[in-house]
């Protein structure tokens, strides 16, 4: 079951839910300090946005702590209204694609609420359960693979191929190529070290690197390789190692596991309501018509 955490229904949402609680009087005075905006004589107040973000998933409600990005989101809900307005007076309302859309939004928000509060509340998730599970999914935690690898950078993929047949035909070593031939300021006096490397994580300062990030992880040991296209050009690189990344622990799992065993669970009390509720409303499915 999904949550319903688009911005535009969030914002359907609020105004057929909270706009009678906002409406302003639209009298003229000192501005409370509470007030944000007047749009139209309504008066757009800081609770009402935090009343509104109250209502995003967690993770989102988490971002508007940033306060330019919580600038951004008053922005766009005063733009929102606006448009909503000036909607209203042209009788979107009673459109046919409208009313279509709005039961639509209305059966997911029944769904949505009706789970929280009925199914899946009082989930319980005992820290014996996150030890079972951790111990079971031990191979499931770790952090990632990380290479030391060189590289040489050129412009071209005509260059990157004439410096990598010289280095395959031993004309010159990875080192003295690095200093006659690499672009890479960043890495020419360290004869190209490029650091730590992650596996599936781009590298730093290095657009559009995660399919060269790839490329080097399916390299062996003292192999070079490439060249190999990234934002930046094209790399020939020398692997020295590739590390396998150290098990997580316990406490930094934690609070992922939990967040699996309540998914879990609410999997579950779904499953047994969706069952319970097919036999209270007789349920029949045809599906030779479909």
């Amino acid at each position: 079951m999904q949550k319903v955490e688009s911005l535009f229904l969030i914002y359907i949402f609020v105004f057929f839910s909270f706009f009678t609680l906002f409406v302003s009087n639209g009298e003229s005075g000192e501005v409370p300090s509470n007030v944000i905006a007047d749009v139209g004589g309504r008066k757009i107040t800081i609770d009402e946005i935090d009343s509104i973000i109250k209502l995003l998933p967690e993770d989102l409600q988490v971002r508007y702590l940033n306060k330019k990005l919580k600038r951004d989101f008053i922005r766009d809900y005063i733009e929102t209204e606006l448009l909503y307005l000036e909607g209203k007076e042209k009788g979107i309302e009673k459109d046919r694609e409208f009313l279509l859309r709005k039961k639509s939004i209305e059966r997911a928000l029944i769904r949505d609420i009706y789970i929280k509060k009925y199914v899946a509340k009082n989930l319980s998730v005992s820290e014996n359960d996150v030890v079972d599970y951790y111990n079971k999914h031990k191979s499931d935690f770790k952090h990632s693979d990380y290479a030391f690898a060189s590289h040489i950078l050129l412009r071209s993929q005509e260059e990157a191929e004439k410096v990598r047949k010289l280095l395959d035909e031993g004309k010159i070593s990875f080192k003295d190529a690095v200093k006659r031939y690499s672009i890479d300021k960043k890495t020419i006096q360290k004869d190209g070290k490029l650091g730590l490397i992650h596996e599936n994580e781009p590298l730093k300062g290095y657009r559009d690197s995660l399919e060269l990030v790839k490329n080097i992880f399916s390299m062996k040991p003292n192999e070079i390789g490439g060249p190999f296209k990234s934002g930046e050009g094209y790399h020939i690189v020398f692997l020295k190692e590739i590390k396998k990344g150290r098990p997580k622990s316990l406490d930094e799992v934690r609070g992922e596991i939990e967040m699996i065993l309540d998914k879990e669970e609410t999997v579950k009390k779904i499953e047994n309501e969706i069952a319970r509720l097919k036999k209270k409303y007789k349920v029949k499915i045809y599906k030779e018509n479909f």
